[in-house]
């Protein structure tokens, strides 16, 4: 099976952190033959987003967190997370990120049938 790290910085997202996090679920239930691997990074957040990540992986040992003491800005976590993500294979986002999903799997054929993801966008 392969795996794809997620990495996810994040500041107040309460409210979005579960939400994102199950929609990247329906994803990889589209993708039967990979695992994910998520990144939540807690930038310093004065809500309860440390709280929901934490939520979120004692439900999924792939669910990692990493949370800072202050804000550090979206680059400082973004870092931190591919310095500890396992996957060559990364995808950075934001809990607010559209088209989420076709973005993983078109990804994903690319890298699995670099062929036919130029076939089926008209490259070839």
């Amino acid at each position: 099976m392969d795996l794809i790290s997620i990495v996810v910085p994040c500041y107040n997202e309460q409210e979005t952190v579960p939400i994102f996090y199950k929609k990247l679920e329906e994803v990889k239930q589209k993708m039967p033959l990979v695992e994910f691997e998520y990144w939540f990074i807690d930038d310093g957040s004065s809500d309860d987003t440390l709280k929901k990540m934490k939520e979120l992986h004692s439900q999924n040992v792939y669910v990692h967190y990493i949370s800072f003491s202050r804000n550090f800005g979206k680059e400082a976590g973004l870092l931190a997370g591919l310095k500890n993500a396992v996957s060559a294979n990364l995808y950075e986002t934001e809990t607010g990120g559209g088209g989420l999903g076709s973005s993983l799997l078109w990804m994903w054929i690319y890298r699995i049938r670099p062929n036919c993801f130029l076939k089926c966008t008209g490259f070839l």
